[in-house]
């Protein structure tokens, strides 16, 4: 499943945030694009329009709740909306501990300097492996590695912030897809 908004809304709170005050009303549904539509959209709550605009945009980046034409979806957190934590192969198996590139991708877009990120595993002598952070600035924006890992540090628990922060262009499809095979293949070779 990829999700519609993929590079557009759900990693990227920035555009939520410039699109919202001038009117637009974003819902980020997820599915199958190319076979049928949404398995599940993130509907908004009345309360949500209460909450502060970086709290609106985490909470509509979920995936939510299932799409009515869908036969069922289970969720076991009491708030019952889904939030999608990655695939199996972007999980990062640090010293035993499971990291969502997801969660880190989203850490890091949360910081005003970042344009775009990706995160993947690279092999490590003593952990197995680690995270390693590509990422592409804003026109006009500065920021170091090492700010944004301590942006990261007060997000994410510590084994979870990467070990490296590479300020490099990510390759991408036409359409703007994160090619992440092709990082992975970097940072193996690094």
């Amino acid at each position: 499943m990829t999700s519609i908004f993929d590079q557009h809304l759900d990693k990227n709170a920035a555009n939520f945030v410039a699109l919202s005050p001038i009117g637009f009303d974003i819902t980020h549904v997820y599915g199958l694009a190319d076979v049928y539509g949404p398995a599940s959209v993130a509907v908004k709550r009345t309360q949500w329009a209460s909450a502060i605009l970086s709290e609106q945009t985490r909470l509509n980046g979920r995936q939510g709740v299932r799409y009515p034409l869908q036969e069922g979806l289970t969720v076991m957190d009491p708030d019952r909306y889904v939030k999608i934590k990655g695939r199996s192969k972007d999980i990062i198996i640090s010293g035993g501990e499971n990291i969502s590139s997801i969660e880190v991708e989203d850490a890091l877009y949360r910081h005003p300097a970042v344009l775009a990120c990706a995160v993947v595993a690279r092999p490590d002598a003593k952990w197995g492996e680690s995270p390693v952070a590509y990422v592409e600035l804003k026109p006009g924006s500065e920021v170091t590695a090492a700010q944004l890992m301590a942006h990261c540090k007060e997000l994410l628990a510590g084994y979870k912030v990467p070990r490296d922060i590479r300020f490099e262009a990510i390759p991408k499809t036409s359409t703007g897809k994160i090619q992440k095979f092709e990082l992975r293949d970097r940072a193996r070779h690094a």
